[in-house]
């Protein structure tokens, strides 16, 4: 996940912007999260989703296809990112496939980004108030009612079991062994 974090900041600073920065939204992108894999998850104010995690990924590994068609993104055609290629689907690494980008269990890793450029990330999952019945979010910060990352990238991890849920604490439950970057 630190190496996925370095690839954005890099991608950051040499072109002066997040990759896809420029994804229609007045809020910040989370990657890589359908709503039906979670019970009751409702996509959050100032939050956009994007399903599948292989559009910025086309971007920092640069492969000419999907967002970064015609290298548009990035132009100067740096690989900012190089994990492991993989064949299948349900494998570790970034599939030959669908480009999404795998954890160590074959889940899509989750990638929220500060697309409004508030200073803060407003991650689709992480954010909902559900999640922190004793308020205990650190180092997430309240915001108006929804958590929030003071920074500009937030990478997570459904862990080994691949499942999240809204109706059991961030750190308990089927969520006890999701990993973040954090």
């Amino acid at each position: 996940m630190a190496g996925l974090v370095n690839a954005i900041e890099g991608y950051e600073h040499q072109y002066g912007h997040l990759p896809l920065a420029d994804v229609a939204t007045n809020g910040d992108l989370t990657f890589g999260l359908k709503p039906a894999e979670i019970q009751a998850f409702n996509p959050l104010p100032g939050t956009k989703l994007i399903a599948s995690n292989s559009d910025i990924i086309t971007v920092l590994m640069d492969f000419d296809l999907g967002a970064n068609t015609g290298h548009k993104p990035n132009p100067q055609r740096i690989k900012f990112l190089a994990p492991k290629m993989v064949e299948g689907t349900n494998s570790p690494g970034v599939s030959c496939i669908d480009y999404k980008y795998r954890d160590p269990w074959g889940h899509p890793y989750i990638i929220s980004l500060d697309a409004n450029q508030d200073g803060f990330v407003r991650d689709a999952f992480y954010a909902q108030a559900a999640l922190y019945t004793k308020g205990q979010a650190e180092p997430l910060t309240n915001r108006s009612g929804f958590y929030e990352f003071n920074g500009k990238v937030m990478v997570w991890s459904r862990g080994r079991n691949g499942k999240a849920s809204l109706s059991q604490p961030a750190t308990g439950g089927v969520n006890q062994d999701n990993l973040t970057s954090w």
